[in-house]
């Protein structure tokens, strides 16, 4: 499938676009939403996404997953950080990591994040957009907030849209080759190596931002991760946890 890019000076959210222009139309598979600067862009738990006029890759991707069990959406997840360290790696980003669930890191700061929105029809995903910021040119953030970019990492002025459009070209590789050979296990296992704490203790927090050790034994395809706390494991959804750091 080929993209169709649409670009904005100025949107609220990509992600809120896309989703509006899903309930309104039926806009082609592979349609991305792009945006200079985004008024109130977010993250997950409705986390402000922070980012300077013209300096990141702030788009969202329009698909018909039709193919994706409702149970292995967290997999779409899987293929867009992968495609984010790709990405990275190919530019000579040294050693880009995967936060649990949906953010890449670099020297433990974070550089993108990915948020995605499925609607589900008979047991399989119907539609779905999938949003990226990547921190591409932005050199300085709030105080107290931890995080880098391609240009602080390599010290060179990078093509915002050039980030762009290869991200799309990498996700939408990774996309049609889970599509033709349908390898969980593959997916995950090479996500794994990626995973910031997998096998590791690590400092986890819950709903109620109480703070627990446990070690990471598994995330599964349906993106729950299975802790060891104390000598019993247990399984926890995204929306129920968040990792802290290593220990």
């Amino acid at each position: 499938m080929s993209p169709t890019f649409h670009f904005f000076a100025e949107l609220p959210s990509t992600h809120d676009y896309a989703i509006s222009l899903l309930s309104k139309t039926t806009p082609p598979n592979a349609t991305v939403i792009v945006a200079d600067y985004q008024t109130a862009g977010k993250g997950r738990f409705n986390r402000s996404w922070l980012s300077h006029p013209g300096s990141n890759a702030l788009l969202s991707l329009i698909l018909y997953p039709t193919f994706f069990k409702a149970s292995q959406a967290f997999l779409l997840n899987v293929i867009s950080t992968m495609a984010t360290v790709k990405l990275l790696v190919n530019m000579g980003i040294p050693s880009p990591r995967i936060k649990w669930p949906n953010d890449v890191l670099v020297n433990g700061k974070k550089i993108a994040g990915t948020l995605i929105r499925n609607q589900l029809s008979k047991g399989a995903i119907s539609s779905s957009v999938v949003s990226i910021g990547l921190n591409v040119n932005q050199q300085k953030w709030e105080d107290g907030y931890s995080a880098t970019s391609i240009k602080l990492i390599n010290s060179t002025e990078i093509n915002v849209e050039k980030i762009i459009r290869d991200f799309v070209h990498q996700f939408l590789a990774d996309y049609n080759a889970f599509k033709s050979h349908q390898n969980e296990q593959k997916l995950l296992d090479e996500w794994k190596t990626y995973l910031i704490g997998y096998g590791l203790p690590s400092l986890f927090s819950n709903k109620d931002n109480e703070r627990f050790t446990a070690t990471l034994r598994n995330v599964r395809q349906d993106g729950k991760i299975i802790l060891k706390v104390g000598k019993k494991s247990v399984a926890f959804h995204m929306d129920e946890m968040r990792f802290i750091k290593t220990l």
